[in-house]
């Protein structure tokens, strides 16, 4: 999530305070948020995965990583999938990433959805098929 550090915290703090529940759907999966059914698995998934405290130092870790300086150091061909309307993660963040790592291919996919799992995945799985072929030819 690209934003202020305030933004950030403040996320953060609605995030943990609403953990046990289907917390950040809304963001990560907006195709899924009206679905109970996702809702229920997703809070399940939170609840078994980490405790709220846990989550909260994870992310205040992932918040205060940079690991921008050491993409022009990857080597290995890179596919960046990145859906136009991500409201977790701006796409000006994916072209980013892809832009400083040498064999990168990046593709704007259609849809809001963060996780690769949420919204039409056919897409996504074309072109990791796609990526991968091309690099077993």
């Amino acid at each position: 999530m690209r934003c202020r550090a305030g933004q950030y915290d403040t996320w953060l703090q609605q995030l943990v305070a609403e953990w046990g529940g289907p917390a950040g759907i809304e963001t990560f999966a907006p195709s899924l948020a009206d679905d109970p059914q996702a809702r229920a698995w997703w809070a399940g998934l939170l609840r078994a995965a980490s405790s709220p405290g846990a989550i909260r130092g994870l992310l205040e870790a992932f918040r205060d990583t940079d690991v921008r300086p050491l993409l022009r150091r990857v080597s290995a061909p890179t596919l960046v999938l990145h859906r136009r309307r991500d409201r977790a993660v701006l796409i000006g963040a994916g072209r980013h990433l892809a832009s400083h790592i040498a064999q990168a291919r990046f593709v704007e996919l259609d849809g809001s959805d963060h996780w690769v799992f949420a919204g039409d995945q056919r897409p996504v799985i074309a072109e990791i098929a796609s990526f991968v072929g091309g690099l077993t030819a």
